[in-house]
């Protein structure tokens, strides 16, 4: 979440930012810090020497995995979540200034595959699945054992790894094998 703050005194706006990680963060009551790490007063409550205005919140995007298989994706990102010294949530990406802006950069790391892994999923839509049909129809229609293929497993817009969808257009979650991505509103 950010804001502007306006010293009531002097007249001074400052961009801030909520957080919990600063020392002056307490029970895990976020803070409203500047860019150089300074604490102004806490997230929630009234303050004598400052209006906070143009609050608004931000998205991100944050990779989950599995203890086992967390060692081989975790890439020094800022950790949200441990399961004992072992990373298994992280920050991937953030400062998205809508869930919608947030969702379009997720359909673009999905599009990629793992960023670590490199690609190999692809984009369907209904235009290309009936594309996919008619290519298939021309190049085995002439087989007496043909079947028409349904495409039941299709299910919408999105990206598939062959049959399976990995990110549906519109949706917040991402799964990959042993990972899952997913949007959510940044403290």
């Amino acid at each position: 979440m950010k804001a502007k703050l306006t010293n009531l005194i002097n007249g001074v706006t400052i961009e801030v930012h909520a957080t919990t990680d600063h020392p002056d963060s307490s029970y895990g009551q976020p803070v409203w810090v500047d860019d150089n790490g300074t604490a102004y007063c806490q997230v929630g409550l009234p303050s004598p020497f400052y209006q906070i205005t143009d609050v608004r919140n931000e998205w991100r995007i944050v990779a989950q995995c599995n203890p086992y298989n967390a060692r081989m994706h975790y890439n020094h990102q800022r950790v949200l979540e441990y399961d004992g010294a072992t990373p298994v949530k992280w920050v991937m990406s953030e400062g998205y200034a809508s869930e919608d802006e947030a969702k379009e950069a997720l359909m673009k790391l999905a599009m990629t595959g793992n960023p670590f892994e490199g690609g190999g999923w692809t984009y369907e839509d209904e235009d290309s699945i009936a594309e996919l049909k008619s290519a298939i129809i021309e190049d085995f229609g002439d087989d007496p054992d043909f079947e028409e293929p349904d495409f039941a497993w299709f299910q919408g817009p999105g990206i598939y790894d062959g049959e399976s969808p990995v990110l549906l257009k519109g949706e917040t979650m991402s799964n990959d094998d042993t990972m899952t991505y997913s949007i959510e509103e940044a403290e």
